[in-house]
């Protein structure tokens, strides 16, 4: 015989003489008490890891409710307040871009008057210039 099959024949025979003995055992009144209260017990823990669980869920998802409800208010306050600082930037925008809109207004007459005044002389400049170069 192959090693496989001498394996596998031993395991057998292993797994064999375990299960008669757990017959054997059982067989007994006091082991099969003793395995019934075994049995129960661990209903009872596997019922009552359950309930300690799904407690310390309950009391996990309550933290973390919580903790986001305050996170909230504290983002909306924050964004409040920000909204309001970019309102009261901008109207102090508006309002100087409106002076510097009057104050160009105000100065644009003299603005002309300086520009007209120079044109001339821009242009007789230019003809010395040309007849100079000729």
């Amino acid at each position: 015989m192959k090693r496989a099959q001498v394996a596998a024949l031993v395991a057998g025979a292993a797994l064999g003489l375990a299960g008669v003995a757990a017959i054997v055992v059982l067989s007994r009144e006091e082991s099969r008490a003793a395995a019934l209260k075994l049995a129960k017990q661990s209903v009872d823990l596997g019922t009552k890891s359950t309930r300690i669980a799904s407690d310390w869920a309950a009391q996990n998802t309550k933290v973390a409710s919580d903790w986001a409800a305050q996170n909230t208010k504290v983002a909306s306050d924050w964004a409040s307040q920000q909204s309001k600082v970019a309102s009261d930037w901008a109207a102090q925008a508006r309002k100087v871009s409106a002076q510097v809109a009057r104050q160009a207004q105000a100065q644009a007459p003299r603005a002309v008057e300086t520009l007209n005044s120079l044109v001339p002389r821009l242009g007789a400049g230019k003809k010395d210039a040309v007849s100079a170069e000729a």
